[in-house]
């Protein structure tokens, strides 16, 4: 299987993985078997926070959390390549356990003493410059010709007519199209057509134009589909989030989510 998203935090008991989150933004890709242990398919879901369960090194339940998509597929469609976006396979960077507790964080998360700092080794000192007696009297005097100075390049006037090229600024962005930055948000809706979320999002802008904070459009690839999301945000933190969308449930959507940026 194939796991994405902000944070993945694992817990361990007796050296055997238990539990495992992921979120936010979590996406996932996992393949079936069927009864006969034999491929059948797979399914690739989001959700703002996924977790994983595990019982003797295999994965006994799945639980999601948040503005949960998803798509099954069966094995004869599987799509070709099958992977979550921006998925590399580089097995040689795969962490081991004596690089993870060289890392000061996980050290103090295992109430380690923090590793010494590395010993300062003196550089070699550098060789003394010595001098080379020479008998100037035999050396041959070869005159050297000095360098022509490279001649100034004719200007080129431009065409009669031809007024010099002049360079412009790209317009800024306009403030429903430039991002909603790092933090929080609330998802107000999710559509496959940017023309649909747009029109929903010039909506939410006029019912919430009393609020502090903005509706954009967010491009998200969910599932192997390009959806739009119409976000309301941003906000500092998680909490800050809930509660504004408790505060605003008269105004949003019953199936309105926390997501993080």
């Amino acid at each position: 299987q194939q796991l994405k998203g902000h944070d993945l935090v694992g817990h361990f008991e007796d050296d055997e993985l238990r539990r495992l989150i992921v979120g936010p933004n979590a996406e996932v890709i996992q393949y079936l078997r069927g009864d006969d242990d034999q491929p059948d398919g797979a399914v690739q879901a989001s959700a703002d926070t996924m977790f994983f369960f595990f019982e003797d090194d295999e994965l006994r339940r799945l639980d999601a959390v948040g503005g949960i998509e998803g798509t099954q597929y069966a094995e004869r469609l599987l799509p070709t390549p099958f992977q979550l976006d921006g998925f590399r396979w580089v097995p040689d960077e795969r962490p081991t356990k004596a690089t993870l507790l060289q890392e000061e964080r996980v050290r103090q998360r295992l109430g380690q003493p923090a590793m010494p700092p590395p010993v300062a080794t003196e550089a070699p000192p550098e060789p003394e410059d010595t001098e080379i007696a020479t008998d100037e009297a035999l050396l041959p005097v070869v005159p050297v010709a000095p360098e022509p100075e490279p001649a100034e390049p004719d200007p080129i006037t431009p065409p009669p007519g031809d007024a010099a090229p002049r360079e412009t600024a790209a317009p800024a962005p306009s403030e429903a199209e430039a991002p909603l930055g790092d933090g929080w948000g609330l998802v107000l809706a999710s559509e496959t057509g940017q023309a649909e979320a747009e029109a929903r999002a010039a909506g939410y802008r006029e019912a919430l134009q009393a609020e502090a904070g903005r509706v954009a459009v967010v491009r998200r690839i969910v599932g192997g589909v390009t959806r739009y999301r119409v976000i309301f945000g941003p906000f500092g933190t998680s909490a800050e989030a809930q509660a504004a969308l408790a505060r605003l449930a008269g105004r949003l959507p019953p199936d309105a989510w926390v997501v993080g940026l």
